[in-house]
């Protein structure tokens, strides 16, 4: 089977304290990602950032639905990078396909308050 691989917009998750979807307290050395679909769950993925590759299982819905798998179909786009900007009122995201732990940013080699938006490469495993 061919690896599907996705370039998209990532933010970070934050939140330390908080409880995941899966039921994991946020720790700010947790290492996970969080992907918008229930399916996801504890799958493992690889980010690549600027030629820095971690590997993460998926323990978080987000950033900003439940139900927008995208990495399932071949040419599908994060719903959230079509809902940017005023136009889109109340529904409107940061365009975000994929959040990722402070953890998991300082894998990267980014502080997570330096980290902002930036674009990544994701598989599953």
């Amino acid at each position: 089977m061919r690896r599907r691989v996705h370039h998209v917009i990532a933010s970070r998750e934050g939140l330390i304290g908080r409880v995941t979807a899966s039921g994991l307290r946020i720790t700010a050395d947790a290492v996970f990602v969080a992907l918008p679909s229930r399916i996801a769950l504890w799958q493992t993925v690889v980010v690549v950032h600027d030629r820095h590759a971690v590997v993460a299982p998926v323990l978080d819905l987000g950033p900003w639905f439940v139900d927008d798998a995208y990495w399932l179909q071949s040419d599908t786009r994060p719903r959230a990078e079509g809902l940017t900007g005023a136009d889109n009122g109340p529904a409107q995201t940061n365009g975000a396909g994929i959040d990722l732990s402070d953890g998991l940013v300082r894998e990267l080699e980014v502080e997570p308050d330096q980290w902002g938006l930036r674009r990544v490469l994701w598989w599953v495993l």
